[in-house]
This record gives C-alpha cells, structure tokens and sequence, in this order.
C-alpha cells in the first residue's frame, strides 16, 4: 500500500520553503491535495445554514469549541457542517485515484484528531503533527508563526453581525444583534492548537 499524507495549513505554512517535502518524499509519502475547494463550500453551506435560521448559528469548525458550547450553552443552533479538515479527509477517503493506499491526515489538534478517528475512514489515519512527527522522526526545521493561516474574519464576507470567541471569552462577548458565533477554540487560532505544539516550542 503506498502512503498519501494531507498536511493541514499551519503545518503547510509553518514549513513552507523548507526541505519538508523532499523528506517525506523519501519516507515513502506523496503529499497529496484535494480536488474540490472546500473553503468556499464550507463557507457557502454556513451561508445557506445562515439563510434558513432565525437565531445565533455557531460555528463548528472547530470541535474543541463545539463541545464547550454543548456543554454550557443551549440558546445557539447547532448543524451537521463538517470541518473543512473533515470535508478533505471525506474526500480523500472515497478517491478512486487514491484507493491503492493509506490517506494520512495530520490535524493540528487532538479534538480534529478525535473527529476523524470517530468516522471510521476506510484506510484513513489521523494524526496530530506532534505524533506524526515523533512517529516518522521528521527532523526538517519549521518556523513558529505569529498568526494562524485561517484567522478570526473567515464569515465576514457572508455574515456581518458575527462575534468571535475562544477559550478565554466562551461567556464574555456581545448577546445582542449576533447572527453567528465564530469560534476557535485556541487563542488566535489552530497554530496555538494543542498537535502543532513542537512547531510553537521549538520552530521545528
């Protein structure tokens, strides 16, 4: 079986220029990418989830902040929307082109990790990049990023009246005049998430 590997954005902008490619390249992995554009079908279904609401959507890309919001909130609509991560592995999972060997998708986070692992992907492997690193004992040097690849602002072009929260503001924002709750769970971003913390540490 040959190995494909989908590498999630932080870690696609964290090595980006680097030999990380050439490296896994010579592990026996071929990067692949996916067909469909799935920020803009991911955009476009909140906007249709949007569209047929009469209250708060929330956004649930990110499944850390999803969970907090079952746990503690009742008063916001929840939906079956996909986190684009998830929507990639979906479609890596059922190409034809692809079936001749295992889809590994690193996530930046234990919670994607957890997600993915839950739907029972044929020949699908999940794995944060802290444990894929470890695992296949990568030695490229990355960068430390200052800000995430898909900040705060992702439904700004769709939906005006938008709050964002993450862990330390899940009670504290605005009630009023809120149509969507954008949320990510860690401080600015996923490249604060809890699989990507050998690049945060370390730049590597």
């Amino acid at each position: 079986m040959k190995n494909y590997i989908w590498l999630n954005p932080v870690v696609s902008v964290a090595y980006d220029g680097t030999g990380l490619n050439y490296f896994l390249n010579d592990l026996g992995f071929e990067i692949v990418q996916p067909v469909r554009d799935y920020i803009s079908i991911v955009k476009n279904k909140y906007k249709d989830a949007l569209q047929r609401s009469h209250g708060v959507v929330l956004d649930q890309r990110c499944p850390k902040i999803s969970d907090e919001f079952h746990r503690m909130r009742s008063d916001v609509e929840y939906h079956n929307i996909d986190p684009i991560l998830i929507h990639v592995a979906k479609e890596l999972a059922d190409r034809e082109d692809l079936n001749d060997g295992y889809k590994w998708v690193i996530t930046p986070c234990r919670s994607l990790k957890t997600y993915g692992d839950s739907l029972h992907l044929k020949d699908t492997i999940f794995l944060t990049w802290d444990d894929f690193k470890e695992y296949i004992k990568v030695n490229v040097s990355g960068k430390k990023l200052d800000a995430s690849p898909i900040p705060f602002g992702f439904f700004d072009s769709i939906e005006k009246q938008t709050v964002y929260v993450s862990k330390d503001n899940l009670m504290d924002y605005p009630k009023k005049g809120i149509r969507l709750i954008e949320g990510l769970y860690c401080k600015n971003g996923c490249h604060n998430g809890d699989g990507v913390q050998c690049i945060n540490k370390h730049g590597s």
